[in-house]
Parts: structure tokens; C-alpha cells; sequence
């Protein structure tokens, strides 16, 4: 089944036709395997729950939708905890590794046999979150380090998921709920507050990549406090690697050392002059990937730790390691993307972001040729951002150019007309 066809996306109905068709002969549903830590609560609220007897929340998965919308594009999808009794599946046509926190060396070893033995990869990063506190009536944006610990093995192949701020003029409002007290403070009650940082960036559609079908029918991408791929195109080429930019910021981005404390106005201040330019978010290798562990003994998978300070030590698992066996090279292709916010419950329902999850697995997982369909283009006559003093004109040449033109052609008739009349009584008088 496709999507309705109105004529907002008239243009994607090839794409949408033939990526059906493609699905018809396959003798079994693509396989998807999707790593995406749920959030667990903090040790501090965990030792509150257990003094208190009460039990224990259950951890608030903010990527479920993403799943659901995959199963809903039928792909037999299976959801792993990247561990030793849940691992990556032999039969996993890609794999989405979504949000990783703290990889170990054991979980990096199974991501770099995956992408060896040619399983295609998403990697989306979050090098750090943000909290926004309100003091007064500002709301300050506090940031939150992530540690993913994936650039590791991501330098081998010439990437990186840069650490610091990265700041764009392109960027959205968001709607922040907060409390605040009434009535002399004895009344409190839950608002929004709308919340508008250069870390919250729009990727719009100038800066897709249009001859790739995961990104050329995007007209916008919630790129929410993401940070640049930095691409080494001498170590991608050392490693025979192909690699395609795939999306940017815009031209008026900057970036800012990245600082545990609340941002400053320098921070969020445009350098006059010094914008870094277009820079990567969205990165696509392909090829055959080399081995990063080639010469390593395999890691040991790590002995579980204590959900909060004081538990005893969870039981070692009974499941056995199994021995290790050979790699079977074949090539394959990583995506690696600097945000994974974008992929959380609140902002992929619908829209562009939903469209880049779809298109990403939908290239990842049925193969190449989906990946060089390319939408019908149209030419768009609408009309584009106005900058504030463009407005200022506009309003003035309508409010204010007019009502002076009327003014002058009256002055000037009012002139015509004194002066017919003088050369009248002129005229009598000599008469």
C-alpha cells in the first residue's frame, strides 16, 4: 500500500511504486536489527524507589515509535540490547545502531564484523543533549555530555562526530513545558515556553543531497543538537572507501568548544565573519571496510555492572561466549549521522524526519538500486524567506510610498490649478 498521492507529494510516486515492487519477488521480509538503549532512571532516583518500597519505574524507551514504523514497513525487525545473549543477528540485512552510549570495546568489535562482513550500517550519534532551566524569564540551555564512544573505531575508516557546538542560523522554535507559581507562589501550574537556541538547526532542502534517495525528497530535517561528521578524505581513500555527503548545514553555521555549563551569548552569537561554512551532518561510505581489530585478540564482553551505587553485582550470564570464526569480507555501507535526537518519539511522526528514517532503511536494507532513484523535480515558484529589512521595505512601499505618491500628484494638481487660475484673472484684468 502507498501513501494517499496528493499533489504535496506527487513528486515521490515513483519512488514509491518501485520500492513496493522491489519488495514483491523477496522471498522473506528484510531484516532490520535496531540498537537503541531505552533511558535508564539515575542512580540517585533509583535508591529513593528501593528505600521508599516503591517499585521501580519501568526505563521510557524514546525510540519506540521508530520501531513501530518499521514493522509498519514491514521489515522483520528485531530489537537488541548489543550484549553477549543479545547480539547482532547472522541474518540482519543492516543494522541501525540509535543513540549509543558508552560502547565497550566488545560492542565496537561486533559493529566493525558487521560492517567487514558487509551488513549495512546506520550510525546515528549524540555527542550531548540539552536541559532548559527557567530562571526569570529566560530559559537557559544546559548541555548534557552523551559519551558515545564510537570514534574510536570511526577513525579507522576517516570519520569523526565532532565534539563541540554546532550553531546554525537555520533553526526552529521549540515549546518547552516548565512550571511556574501564581498567585503569590501558592499556585503552580505547567506552561510552554517557547525556546528558540542555534542548536535547535533546520536542515533544509538546499542543503540535501539530490542524487541520492535517501535525502533528495526532503524539503526539511530536525537536525536537534547534532554535531559535524568531520570527513578525512585521505584516510576514506587510504581505506579504499567511497564516501558521499549527503546532508549539511547551511553557510551561516559556526561552532563553539563544547562546555558542561549553561550556554553564554557568545556562545549563540554569530563570529562576524567567521561562519565555518557548509559542514557535514550526514556522511555515506561504501566499499569494502577494513578490518580495525585485523591483528587483535577479540575483546571479552564486559561482566554486567549494578544498576546504582550500593546493589550487588548482577550474576554473570550463563551463556557461553561462542568461538570466534572467521570473517567473511563483503562490501557494504555506513551512514553515520551526527544527531540521533531526530529519531526520538516526539519528532519522528511524520514529516521529514519519519521520511529519513524510511528512505535510510529502505536504501540500507533492499539494496542499491533504490538508492539511485531519483524523485521528479518541479519547479518551484514560491516565494522564498524574506529578511527583516526586505519586510521593512515591502511595508513601507505599501503603507507608506502610496499614500505619498497621492500626496504629490495632489500638491501637483493643486499647483495646475492655483496657476490656470492666476492666468484667468489675468486674462479678465487685461480684457
Amino acid at each position: 500500500i502507498i501513501p494517499l498521492v496528493r499533489p504535496a507529494n506527487f513528486n515521490n510516486l515513483e519512488y514509491e511504486l518501485i520500492s513496493r515492487i522491489f519488495r514483491l519477488p523477496l522471498p522473506e521480509k528484510p531484516s532490520v536489527a535496531l540498537y537503541a538503549p531505552v533511558k535508564q532512571l539515575s542512580p540517585e532516583l533509583m535508591q529513593m524507589f528501593m528505600r521508599s518500597g516503591r517499585p521501580i519505574p519501568q526505563p521510557r524507551d524514546n525510540f519506540s515509535f521508530l520501531e513501530e514504523g518499521l514493522r509498519g514497513e514491514d521489515f522483520d525487525v528485531s530489537r537488541i540490547k548489543l550484549v553477549l545473549a543479545d547480539t547482532i543477528p547472522e541474518k540482519a540485512d543492516c543494522v541501525l545502531i540509535i543513540n549509543p552510549k558508552e560502547l565497550n570495546e566488545r560492542q565496537r568489535y561486533e559493529i566493525n564484523r558487521a560492517l567487514v562482513e558487509g551488513k549495512n550500517v546506520l550510525l546515528a550519534v549524540q555527542n550531548y543533549t540539552f536541559d532548559y532551566s527557567p530562571v526569570g524569564r529566560e530559559m537557559f540551555a544546559i548541555p548534557q555530555e552523551v559519551k558515545p564512544q564510537i570514534n574510536e573505531l570511526l577513525e579507522h575508516v576517516g570519520l569523526t562526530v565532532d565534539e563541540q557546538f554546532l550553531m546554525d542560523r537555520s533553526r526552529v522554535m521549540l515549546s518547552v513545558p516548565s512550571e511556574q507559581t501564581i498567585g503569590g507562589g501558592f499556585i503552580r501550574m505547567q506552561v510552554s515556553t517557547p525556546v528558540e537556541y542555534p542548536t535547535q538547526i533546520l536542515a533544509i532542502d538546499e542543503n540535501m543531497n539530490h542524487n541520492v534517495s535517501i535525502t533528495n525528497r526532503l524539503d526539511s530535517v530536525l537536525y536537534l543538537w547534532g554535531t559535524v561528521v568531520n570527513v578525512d578524505e585521505d584516510k576514506i581513500k587510504e581505506a579504499g572507501l567511497k564516501h558521499t555527503v549527503l546532508m549539511t548545514s547551511t553557510k551561516r553555521s559556526w561552532t563553539a568548544p563544547f562546555h558542561s555549563t549553561r550556554l553564554t551569548r557568545e556562545d549563540v552569537t554569530p563570529p562576524a565573519g567567521k561562519y565555518v561554512g557548509k559542514q557535514p551532518l550526514m556522511v555515506m561510505l561504501s566499499g569494502q571496510f577494513p578490518d580495525a581489530f585485523k591483528g587483535k585478540e577479540r575483546p571479552e564482553w564486559p561482566p554486567p555492572k549494578p544498576r546504582y551505587p550500593g546493589e550487588m553485582p548482577p550474576p554473570a550470564p550463563e551463556e557461553e561466549d561462542e568461538p570466534e570464526k572467521p570473517l567473511k569480507p563483503n562490501p557494504g555501507k555506513l551512514i553515520v549521522i551526527g544527531c540521533s535526537q531526530m529519531f526520538t518519539n516526539n519528532f519522528i511522526r511524520s514529516g521529514g524526519n519519519a521520511l529519513l528514517a524510511s528512505n535510510t532503511v529502505d536504501a540500507l536494507a533492499l539494496g542499491e538500486e533504490l538508492i539511485n532513484i531519483r524523485s521528479k523535480s518541479f519547479t518551484d515558484r514560491s516565494i522564498g524567506k524574506t529578511s527583516p529589512g526586505q519586510k521593512l521595505l515591502y511595508r513601507f512601499l505599501s503603507m507608506g510610498l502610496v499614500p505619498l505618491i497621492f500626496i504629490a500628484l495632489g500638491i501637483i494638481r493643486y499647483i495646475v490649478i492655483k496657476k490656470g487660475k492666476e492666468r484667468y484673472l489675468k486674462s479678465l484684468a487685461s480684457a
